[in-house]
């Protein structure tokens, strides 16, 4: 969907009702669960005035346990949960306004990263880029990484993540959780290399935070049924996808789905977003690049970075 079409759906989608009439019905006995990245304070600060004049908050320990448990009767009408992937240091500018709000977000932070001077290791490739490196074997893609002056665990002049002094200052107004421990596509790892990213994360997080990490996030949103086997063996207790949609009572925990927001969406788009309009027509547009199409695309765009 191009940016014109985008902007014209979300005016329609809000001025026209539609989004209070499915925020009225459909979230009103189910769960919207919002991902950010890192937005600007300003922006995010709206967002959240627009969010909590039309949700109540909660945090994700109370949709868990309300799924574990098969307890509904404590979850608020049209509940939200904020969550935020990766745990870039910009986000750190974000505290005031957790508080302000009084909303306790959930950080997804790949443990490997925070904490240190090492990057993400898609930092400096576009989203098309990441999307044909990510379906490579690890091995592969560390390969050409590696060919371009990348080591995952080489400290580099001006940090990318959160630094250990800024999680601690954060931890009593923020749920850390894991993100795994070097945002890899759990589903391009070896047996070995996932148990290092799940478990590994697990044992992380416990030295970062003095609390184990009990919930993970889909590195990418990519995942089978062997990594979700896996975090239950480890004894995390639920994890987040990319999947769009609500969740209700009869949601999967391991398997939360999301409504997507842009980090900069204006009001506009956000109430779009929030709909889950906009992520359900993206999903559908970028189901379409399957098969031979997907291959080769993927294909080009490696030829490109090398």
């Amino acid at each position: 969907m191009t940016g014109m079409l985008k902007n014209l759906a979300a005016f329609i989608i809000r001025y026209s009702g539609l989004g209070r009439a499915i925020r009225e019905t459909v979230c009103r006995r189910k769960v919207t669960v919002v991902l950010y990245h890192r937005p600007e304070p300003e922006r995010f600060r709206k967002h959240m005035e627009y969010m909590s004049r039309r949700y109540r908050f909660i945090g994700l320990d109370e949709l868990v346990n309300a799924l574990h448990n098969r307890d509904w009767l404590k979850i608020p009408p049209k509940a939200l949960v904020i969550t935020f992937d990766d745990g870039m240091k910009d986000t750190f500018a974000l505290l005031g306004i957790f508080r302000e709000y009084g909303v306790t977000p959930t950080f997804y932070v790949s443990t490997g990263v925070v904490g240190t001077g090492r990057r993400f290791w898609f930092s400096p490739y576009s989203y098309g880029e990441v999307a044909a490196m990510r379906g490579l074997p690890s091995a592969a893609r560390a390969g050409i990484l590696r060919e371009t002056g990348f080591e995952r665990e080489m400290d580099y002049p001006g940090r990318e993540a959160l630094s250990g002094e800024e999680i601690s200052s954060m931890k009593a107004c923020v749920d850390f959780q894991s993100h795994g421990r070097f945002h890899e596509p759990l589903t391009s790892c070896s047996p070995d290399e996932k148990s290092d990213e799940i478990m590994g994360s697990m044992e992380e997080m416990k030295k970062l935070t003095g609390r184990p990490a009990l919930h993970f996030s889909f590195p990418h949103g990519d995942y089978d049924e062997d990594d979700i086997e896996i975090l239950k063996k480890c004894g995390y207790c639920s994890a987040r996808t990319v999947d769009c949609g609500r969740n209700g009572p009869d949601a999967d925990p391991y398997r939360l789905r999301i409504t997507g927001v842009n980090d900069d969406a204006s009001a506009t788009l956000l109430a779009a977003d929030l709909s889950g309009i906009i992520g359900w027509l993206g999903k559908l547009r970028n189901g379409s690049l399957t098969g031979r199409h997907a291959a080769a695309n993927r294909q080009d765009i490696l030829h490109d970075i090398n």
